[in-house]
């Protein structure tokens, strides 16, 4: 009697579900393996082996490599080419190989994924030259990348880069910017329509770079996180944009932070890094659109009662999220008992609070 053999559809939600170990990393020894089992279990594989590749480390080895493959076949370099979603990559100056690849290089790969996604950048270099940058143009008008999430991770103070990008890709609506660039906004008015923003140095931002950033995203910008203490530039941007704002993350330990949550009457998520225990006790009149509420505690004492206090005063909150060592606190199990009672999905969570591209509860 012949055996049966479950559907490749199956094999293909099995294998996706080995996607991340148990510590969130992608599991690419398993997937790796996974591969070479059989001819119908390569391509599922290999989607998921090359959607995320990180070349900020043995750069120019990795590249190589990685070139080597998408090239390999003209059939199968297509394939691995187009598999790539997720790309971090230190780009650098000829001269110190150490430090990323040179420019050329990462325009010539930038060539090879069509289907590129999201790209975090590492950048040594003052700007673009044009050659570079006519291949960019090639790979977004010819190859089809379209571009929709930009993390400019470093790059000079002085640096047009960030333009430069914004350029080839118009179309971009996640950003966020790791450095503190000063470099002035081009003339002409800004394209794209940002739907979410991160900001790790918000207030050291010249207020005419964000003004250009944000001009045409009023009503489109939905998510903004910030990594840095807030003060009257960020007061100023949520003026503008908080009343159409869905998500916010950010520090609260001062004044600022508690007065701009007043310009954001339409948040479903609200995510704050707490350093001090009275900063949750100045928190009044939270938006009652809020569906999830999540603290990250830095501070030494617990934040259980201050934290019930406040979902509380939330009539339509359904999740709240707190730091995987909230557990071992001795009053956790009061904050337990109030989310049952109200029937409030309680998460704890290992990893900081906002990563990029962590998910928002409610649909936005």
């Amino acid at each position: 009697m012949p055996q049966k053999q479950l559907a490749i559809e199956l094999w293909i939600d099995i294998i996706e579900t080995i996607y991340y170990d148990t510590h969130g990393a992608v599991d690419y020894a398993t997937l790796s393996s996974c591969s070479r089992v059989c001819s119908s279990w390569t391509e599922p594989s290999q989607k998921l082996l090359f959607r995320s590749i990180d070349l900020t480390q043995d750069d120019s080895r990795r590249y190589r490599r990685l070139m080597a493959q998408i090239k390999s076949f003209p059939t199968r370099g297509k394939n691995l080419g187009s598999y790539i979603r997720v790309l971090e990559v230190s780009v650098g100056v000829i001269s110190s190989p150490q430090w990323g690849i040179p420019q050329y290089e990462f325009a010539q790969l930038i060539l090879f994924c069509p289907q590129l996604y999201h790209l975090t950048l590492w950048s040594a270099l003052h700007k673009f030259d044009k050659d570079t940058m006519t291949v960019l143009q090639v790979a977004t008008v010819g190859n089809g990348v379209q571009l929709r999430a930009l993390n400019l991770a470093k790059c000079g103070r002085q640096s047009p880069i960030l333009y430069q990008l914004i350029s080839v890709w118009p179309g971009i609506q996640f950003l966020r910017i790791g450095g503190r660039i000063c470099a002035s906004p081009p003339s002409q008015p800004s394209s794209i329509k940002l739907h979410g923003l991160v900001l790790s140095f918000g207030e050291q931002l010249p207020s005419n770079m964000l003004d250009w950033l944000l001009s045409n995203s009023e009503r489109s910008l939905h998510v903004l996180e910030l990594w840095d203490e807030p003060g009257p530039r960020m007061r100023n941007l949520l003026s503008k944009h908080g009343g159409h704002l869905r998500v916010l993350r950010m520090p609260c330990f001062n004044k600022v932070a508690v007065e701009i949550m007043d310009l954001c009457p339409k948040l479903a998520e609200l995510a704050l890094v707490i350093f001090h225990s009275t900063a949750l006790m100045r928190l009044r009149h939270l938006p009652s659109s809020i569906e999830h509420f999540a603290v990250r505690n830095m501070a030494k004492r617990s934040l259980h009662r201050p934290v019930i206090n406040v979902i509380n005063t939330l009539p339509n909150l359904r999740v709240v999220t707190c730091d995987q060592d909230s557990r071992q606190q001795a009053d956790f199990s009061a904050l337990q008992k109030a989310c049952e009672i109200r029937s409030l999905d309680l998460r704890t969570d290992h990893k900081y609070l906002w990563l990029v591209g962590s998910s928002v509860i409610s649909m936005i």
